[in-house]
């Protein structure tokens, strides 16, 4: 956040209007990037817990029947 912080205060960084601009789309771009780095993290994971679930279910069930 501090590099977004330091773009947008005035006498901060010396930018004109473009390059201010293009380094908001950078910060946010890579913002993006990990956004979707971590929300398919979280679906991995889910979708790991569920499976794991499932194999206890699994082994509880197997040795219930022998």
């Amino acid at each position: 956040m501090s590099r977004l912080a330091d773009i947008l205060a005035a006498g901060r960084l010396r930018m004109s209007d473009d390059e201010r601009l293009r380094a908001i789309d950078h910060i946010y771009t890579d913002t993006d990037d990990k956004l979707q780095f971590l929300r398919h993290f979280d679906r991995q994971a889910a979708l790991l817990g569920f499976q794991r679930q499932h194999e206890v279910n699994s082994i509880s069930t197997l040795q219930k029947l022998y």
